[in-house]
């Protein structure tokens, strides 16, 4: 994985994870794989 995609996906991820886990906002991202971000997978 490209170094700037991988800050940048672990960006969007750490912050959707906040935004709903702390802020109470359910995030899209978090619920299946995003096609922006190919190389994560959601495990379950």
């Amino acid at each position: 994985m490209d170094p700037e995609r991988n800050v940048a996906a672990q960006r969007a991820y750490l912050g959707a994870y906040f935004d709903q886990f702390l802020k109470g906002r359910p995030q899209r991202l978090l619920v299946k794989e995003s096609p922006r971000y190919p190389d994560v997978k959601i495990v379950r």
